[in-house]
Formats: C-alpha cells, sequence, structure tokens
C-alpha cells in the first residue's frame, strides 16, 4: 500500500518540480530584462556615477562647492566696499572718509588696497609683487598666463570637440566665468545612477574640468560677485595666504595672491580683500606701470 501511494505521487512531484522550474525560469527572464533596460537606460550614468566616486577617493575636495565670500559687513551691501576713486596722487579715500589706502597698477589693472605704509614693487615669478613694510604681500599674477579655456574648447576642431559639447549643449556656459562657476560647483553627490543621460554626460565633463582647474593654493572655496569683478577666493586669510580668481566685464581671468611676510605680524583680513576686488578695474594708459612706485 505504501508503495502503490508513493507510486501515485511521483506524478504529482514531478508536477511541482516542472512548476518551480518554469517559476525559476520566469524570473530569470525578467531579472535579465530589469537588467537589460535598466543597463540601457541608467548604464551610463551608473557608470559615472561610480566614476566621480572614484575620483573622489583621490581627491576629497571636489564634494567641495564654493561658499560665499564671508564679510563682517552686514546688511544688503555686506561684502561690498564703498571705495572713492583714486586721486591724482595715487591715493584712495574711503567713500566714509575714514583712513587713506594705497594704489596698486600693473599689467593694465589697478586696484586700492587700505594699507598706507611704505611698499616696494619686486618682480615675481608670474608676476608682480607689492611688499608692504607693515607685512602685507600682493602679487599681481599676468594675465596672460591664463588661458581663454571656453574659446579653445570651442575653437577645438571637428571630432576631437564631440567630449566637450555637452559642456555648452544647454546654453548655460558662454563665458570663462560660467565654465568655472559650474565646474566649481559640481560635485560627485549630484550625480546619481538615475541622472538623465543628457545631464550625466554635462555632469562628468564638468567634474573632469573641476580636476584640471584644481584648487588654488588652499581650501575652503568661496564665490564672489561684485557686480562688475567675479570670481572665486581659496583660502582663508585669517589662516594663511589667499589666491584670488577674478574675472572682470570683459570675462578676461586675472589672478592674485595675498599674503603676509612671515614674522611681520601683518595681517589681512577679508574686509581688506573684498574692498581690493571690488576697486579693482582696467586702466590701459597705466599699462605695466605703478604710480605709486615711481
Amino acid at each position: 500500500m505504501i508503495d502503490e501511494a508513493e507510486r501515485k505521487s511521483e506524478p504529482e512531484q514531478d508536477e511541482d518540480e516542472e512548476q518551480g522550474g518554469a517559476r525559476s525560469a520566469i524570473i530569470l527572464v525578467a531579472v535579465i530584462i530589469i537588467v537589460a533596460v535598466f543597463s540601457t537606460s541608467y548604464g551610463l550614468q551608473t557608470l559615472q556615477w561610480i566614476a566621480g566616486h572614484q575620483w573622489a577617493r583621490q581627491n576629497a575636495w571636489l564634494y567641495d562647492t564654493p561658499k560665499p565670500v564671508p564679510s563682517s559687513a552686514t546688511g544688503p551691501n555686506a561684502g561690498v566696499a564703498a571705495i572713492a576713486p583714486p586721486t591724482a596722487a595715487g591715493k584712495n579715500t574711503k567713500a566714509d572718509g575714514q583712513s587713506q589706502g594705497t594704489e596698486l597698477s600693473e599689467y593694465g589693472y589697478q586696484m586700492n588696497v587700505p594699507w598706507t605704509s611704505k611698499m616696494k614693487e619686486n618682480p615675481s615669478a608670474g608676476g608682480a609683487e607689492f611688499r608692504f613694510a607693515t607685512g602685507q604681500v600682493v602679487i599681481f599674477g599676468d594675465p596672460e598666463a591664463q588661458l581663454d579655456t571656453v574659446h579653445i574648447l570651442r575653437d577645438t576642431p571637428g571630432e576631437q570637440y564631440l567630449p566637450y559639447a555637452p559642456l555648452f549643449a544647454n546654453g548655460e556656459i558662454q563665458t570663462n566665468y560660467d565654465l568655472y562657476k559650474a565646474a566649481y560647483n559640481a560635485s560627485p553627490s549630484q550625480v546619481t545612477p538615475f541622472t538623465n543621460y543628457a545631464t550625466a554626460q554635462r555632469d562628468r565633463v564638468l567634474l573632469l574640468m573641476k580636476l584640471s582647474f584644481g584648487f588654488d593654493l588652499a581650501k575652503p572655496i568661496y564665490s564672489f560677485d561684485f557686480g562688475k569683478n567675479r570670481g572665486f577666493q581659496f583660502g582663508d586669510p585669517a589662516s594663511g595666504p589667499v589666491a584670488l580668481h577674478v574675472f572682470d566685464p570683459h570675462d578676461k581671468h586675472l589672478r592674485f595672491i595675498f599674503t603676509v611676510a612671515a614674522g611681520s605680524g601683518g595681517k589681512i583680513t577679508q574686509d581688506d580683500i573684498n574692498e581690493a576686488v571690488q576697486s579693482m578695474q582696467s586702466v590701459e594708459s597705466t599699462f605695466g606701470k605703478n604710480k605709486q612706485g615711481q
């Protein structure tokens, strides 16, 4: 009787096994379809998401994006210094009638700084150095050393241009300032496997551009917009040298360094830097000259 019952259950067992095999096959096909659809729709984005985080493991600063430059001022005009035009003697009087400052001029540009001690201009690698007796040092970088990156990329011939095409696809990048702003505001955390294809392509190129630009001297990274002069600051004057990349109204890219001579006891505040950058302007008539040093 037992053997007969067992023989009767064998077809049922075979049927269960067949049904189980069929279910497994259906599940496998469904998984393959899901993977295929995901790979087709999000494969590139996933690879770029992985690549972005791999780059960041070696360059953790890729996660850093610019914060607004700080200022001790408050109110609607915070961070915007009130500066009167320089006098004929090369001095600068603040609009509020407080202390005078000094005009620095080189490479066809001038700016006003608040220090009034004796100053000497010295040649510097890739620029001109202005050194004050009280310890403050300002270096004007040679503008010719800064590349016109946007036009170089757009003038790249034929197929060599294709890797950069996503940068300009949506029309948001028209100037070098636009490019630097987009690149430094890019972060691996913004890329996900579900980002749309075009955005993923653009984000990938921006992260590569950010790696190419690097960070200058020190972190953190700040941004500023004083109307006619916009750009980025690397470092905090309270803790060390500061490098600035400034874009003038004509999108000319300029680099400056503000630092203090070792052992001098001199100080540079963020407001000093904000004031200087806001005052910067092109003065072609004084190209290559420093009135104060003559």
